[in-house]
């Protein structure tokens, strides 16, 4: 009799680290990664834009404007009676005076083109895998992470915060579940990843996992709500959806030109499978 199995089903048999790979759950913490990357991103690259048309950045005057922020700096770490605790610790305090404003010109140009490239190379590295992008992306989401949280050590809270949170948010998905965090990624490396790694990092679609994503994803969401006007902030997310779409219809028409993944010893290749099988019914 023969056995009517889908190509599909014979499919899924002999690469069983692909269709790990593909689920709600991943596409899920995918968006959330785009969604948080591109939130925060906004904010720094707005700031750029600023910087690069004042000439106290950027200009002539090139540092004056960071000499400002340090000025200010330098008062919020002052103790007295009343401030036991000082926004500014003494350690930055100390590496503002040797560091920082004797070099301000050159950190106010590393600051305008960190915070004008450092998003767009994360966003880039999220929609495009190549070899050494992941390590490319966790150390540019890092810097740019580095940034907000070096603002919040010289006293500017603010908006700080919720981006801190959303660029630690990046990065932990990148370093810990990087197949689901670049799951809308273009993959130029033509090879399928290795079952080993599909083990390690198999999500279930259990209601625990998407509870939490979606808490997650909220998060991010208010934190965009709080640093944004609602009509950027909707503006952001609808890009952010965009974009994800854009690259899902893009995988779904043309497709990732990968190569199957090595099988084990004495795993049956598709071959051999549809001998034993036969077509398709």
């Amino acid at each position: 009799m023969p056995i009517n199995t889908g190509k599909d089903h014979i499919h899924a048999s002999i690469h069983p680290e692909r269709t790990a790979l593909v689920t709600p759950a991943r596409a899920l913490i995918g968006f959330v990664v785009l969604f948080a990357a591109i939130t925060a991103g906004y904010s720094l690259v707005d700031a750029a834009q600023t910087k690069w048309q004042d000439a106290k950045w950027t200009g002539n005057y090139a540092g004056a404007a960071l000499s400002g922020f340090l000025k200010g700096a330098d008062q919020k770490a002052t103790k007295t009676d009343r401030i036991a605790f000082p926004d500014v610790l003494p350690a930055v305090h100390t590496v503002n005076d040797r560091l920082f404003a004797a070099h301000a010109p050159l950190f106010a140009w590393l600051v305008t083109l960190g915070e004008s490239f450092l998003p767009l190379g994360v966003l880039i590295l999220l929609c495009v895998r190549f070899r050494g992008s992941h390590a490319a992306a966790l150390t540019l989401t890092a810097l740019a992470a580095s940034l907000n949280f070096l603002y919040m050590l010289e006293g500017s809270s603010g908006v700080n915060p919720p981006l801190m949170f959303m660029w630690l948010t990046v990065l932990w998905l990148l370093a810990t579940l990087p197949e689901a965090a670049l799951f809308f990624a273009i993959d130029l490396r033509k090879r399928a990843p290795d079952a080993a790694t599909a083990r390690r990092q198999t999500i279930e679609d259990s209601t625990g996992q998407w509870v939490f994503f979606v808490v997650v994803l909220l998060l991010v969401a208010v934190g965009g709500w709080i640093v944004y006007p609602a009509s950027i902030c909707a503006a952001l997310m609808l890009g952010s959806g965009t974009l994800a779409v854009a690259l899902f219809l893009f995988h779904a028409r043309v497709g990732s030109p990968r190569r199957s993944a090595p099988t084990a010893v004495g795993q049956p290749t598709r071959d051999t499978v549809s001998a034993r099988v036969g077509p398709a019914r």
